[in-house]
């Protein structure tokens, strides 16, 4: 039996970002409830969407280099270091809007509240763009393979002091 409206409005709400529109409702107003569900997972992308930030790869300067710097330079560098948080942050909110897969997002979201890691605790932008990374290609995937990716994931370990224990 297929989907009646309000069903379709419901299952797209848990599963995207804001109201479905209505050609997403369309869409699975033609399919029953099990046919509903394998489209959804169908969509699943284990890539953005859109193009990441430019300094996305970066290697974060060694410790011993930025001893040597002015207090000039690692302000500049803090203040470069927050702008890109903030770029990040609407990077990852584009990504939601505008993916073709709004589940996918929804799945990192997920994990990146399960894995909880931060910028005042990791401190450079790039791994927590790698962090995400990691958590889209993982989204719907064995949990085992992502915990192991967690576990040696530069920003969680950053993040858990793993540096210093």
């Amino acid at each position: 039996m297929a989907l009646e409206a309000d069903d379709a409005r419901h299952l797209l709400a848990r599963t995207s970002f804001g109201l479905p529109r209505p050609d997403e409702i369309a869409a699975l107003k033609e399919l029953n409830r099990a046919e509903a569900v394998e489209h959804i997972l169908n969509a699943i992308k284990t890539e953005a969407a859109t193009a990441p930030p430019s300094w996305a790869k970066e290697p974060m300067p060694g410790w011993k280099v930025r001893q040597t710097w002015t207090e000039f330079r690692t302000r500049s560098f803090n203040k470069r270091n927050r702008f890109r948080w903030r770029e990040l942050q609407g990077w990852w909110i584009s990504e939601m809007l505008k993916t073709p897969a709004p589940i996918t997002e929804r799945l990192v979201l997920l994990w990146h509240n399960h894995f909880t890691s931060s910028f005042d605790g990791v401190k450079w932008v790039p791994l927590l763009y790698q962090q995400n990374v990691t958590f889209r290609r993982h989204a719907a995937g064995n949990f085992r393979e992502l915990l192991e990716q967690m576990i040696t994931d530069p920003a969680m370990l950053f993040y858990l002091d793993g540096r210093r224990n």
